[in-house]
């Protein structure tokens, strides 16, 4: 009759049963190994560079005018006596007249072009003389420079009489004169100083 064998392992059998244990202890930690390593694996996110900063516009050397200036242009109260401005010549005046400068027109450039571009003897309902109407004159350049103003007329220079000289005189030079910043004043007529240019005629 064949022996039972009791509850206790033998040794040989309890090793053996360990090593089964450990073995698949060992695949099953090899399989979450095996997974975790299959996981997707998302790029690292490239920074973006700023875009390049424009650089701020260089000033300009031009200077910005001034909206709504105002300037004076000259003209002759005949036989005034300087009663209404300065005493001019044979006992007249140069009355200012204050004009409002188009935008964007220098103020010195625009009252000479106001003065000399306007051919009717009387100014509107006021009486005062312009010596220059019959004249076809025009500005080359007109300019302040180290408180100096530069102004060159070309053009035909037309008188009515020998007192128009001072007239013609004082419309010219009164018109820088205004200028804060001008101390002296050249004027020229084709090249010629505005004193040569009177004596011809």
């Amino acid at each position: 009759m064949a022996e039972k064998r009791s509850g206790v392992l033998h040794p040989t059998e309890r090793t053996t049963r360990t090593r089964g244990i450990g073995m698949v202890f060992a695949l099953v930690l090899l399989l979450v190994i095996l997974l975790a390593g299959c996981g997707t694996i998302l790029p690292t996110p490239t920074p973006t560079a700023p875009p390049p900063t424009q650089p701020p516009p260089e000033p300009s050397d031009t200077p910005t005018p001034l909206p709504y200036a105002k300037v004076k242009v000259y003209y002759i109260a005949l036989e005034d006596n300087g009663v209404s401005g300065a005493p001019v010549g044979c006992g007249d005046s140069a009355v200012p007249v204050e004009f409002v400068v188009d935008f964007g027109k220098e103020p010195m450039t625009y009252a000479y072009e106001k003065l000399l571009y306007e051919h009717e003897r009387t100014i509107g309902e006021s009486g005062l003389y312009n010596a220059l109407y019959q004249s076809d004159l025009t500005v080359k350049s007109a300019e302040i420079k180290d408180g100096k103003a530069i102004v060159a007329l070309e053009g035909t220079l037309m008188l009515g009489g020998e007192c128009d000289n001072p007239r013609v005189q004082a419309q010219l030079e009164m018109i820088p004169a205004q200028f804060a910043d001008v101390t002296s004043v050249e004027i020229t007529i084709n090249g010629k100083s505005l004193a040569e240019a009177l004596s011809l005629k």
